[in-house]
């Protein structure tokens, strides 16, 4: 298990001379198999880890490209979900998963991540979205139920705490706001 990211204790290996047939069954095959963890549990979790979430998208920014340490282009997308234990937090999107449609993210969606890599980013805690991850939107879970039912009877308008940090400007000194003129 140390080795391998999905969370089961079994792995299948095929050789190159397997061969794989289509059966006649009907069986119901979960496309995305999610281990969903709380946001307010994944505040008080070790970092870094790595953690399947759920939650409503309370904000999304459209897509950006920004350049790697190699000169390489990569496509981003940050968006803000937000769960039933009142809390939120910021996960980024990289390549294929950026390139979601901006109407795929607007009216509040129900959303599963798959796959989050979760670390410390300016004093708070944020996410990205690994390759191997998946986005689903309105997961047929339990708790996609229970997130779901708590926005529509007013967690929509709860105060929620974020886990995103504070900022800074990367020198150790706090910044105070201030317009211009109170300069």
């Amino acid at each position: 298990r140390n080795y391998n990211s999905c969370n089961h204790r079994y792995e299948i290996t095929f050789e190159r001379d397997a061969q794989i047939v289509e059966t006649a069954d009907e069986v119901k095959i979960e496309s995305v198999k999610f281990n969903f963890t709380d946001l307010r549990t994944v505040q008080s979790k070790q970092l870094p880890l790595r953690v399947d979430l759920c939650g409503i998208v309370s904000e999304f920014r459209t897509m950006t490209t920004v350049k790697s340490r190699e000169g390489k282009e990569l496509l981003k997308r940050d968006i803000t979900i937000v769960d039933d234990t009142a809390t939120s937090m910021d996960v980024t999107l990289w390549g294929e998963k950026a390139q979601t449609p901006d109407s795929s993210f607007e009216g509040q969606p129900l959303i599963g991540l798959k796959g989050i890599l979760v670390k410390e980013w300016n004093g708070g805690r944020s996410g990205n979205i690994l390759e191997s991850g998946a986005i689903v939107f309105k997961p047929d879970a339990p708790e996609a139920e229970r997130i779901q039912r708590w926005w529509s009877q007013g967690g929509a308008s709860q105060s929620v705490t974020s886990l995103r940090g504070a900022g800074g400007t990367g020198t150790g000194r706090t910044a105070t706001h201030c317009s211009i003129a109170e300069m």
